[in-house]
């Protein structure tokens, strides 16, 4: 038994009128948007896959052969600040050639997924220091 009732006895008075267009946008220079975190991530981690699933087999190779050289060149070398500095000079540049469409794809879907949601927006506002915050009176 189905009963169908008319949902606008539930609803209210609205108690505020909307914003008006020039308070948001005073908002919104203060660097205060609506912005969703999991949006971010999800495309963040949507871009990561599928350039892990593109570039895994040369983060493969390079780590492979990172170990290999470990084991059979640089085990026999001797062990001099000079040496050690050109071995971790070694790995770095390895690390990073391989790391390095990884990080970039990151960095791009981050900037993307942000100005998707929200647009062009600089603002140093939220970073400026508000000592009222931090005040023991107040309570903050």
């Amino acid at each position: 038994m189905k009963v169908r009732l008319d949902l606008q006895y539930f609803a209210g008075e609205k108690t505020e009128k909307a914003t008006p267009p020039k308070k948001r946008q005073d908002v919104r220079k203060k660097g205060q948007v609506a912005k969703s975190q999991d949006v971010n991530t999800a495309i963040l981690l949507f871009f990561v896959f599928i350039i892990l699933l593109i570039t895994g087999g040369l983060l493969k190779d390079t780590m492979t052969s990172m170990y290999s050289k470990t084991f059979t060149e640089y085990i026999h070398h001797e062990v001099t600040q000079e040496e050690i500095f050109r071995m971790l000079l070694d790995f770095l540049s390895q690390i990073s050639i391989a790391v390095a469409p990884i990080m970039l794809i990151a960095i791009v879907a981050g900037i993307a997924s942000n100005f998707l949601q929200i647009g062009f927006l600089f603002t140093a506002e939220p970073l400026k220091m508000k000592l009222n915050k931090i005040d023991p009176i107040q309570g903050g």
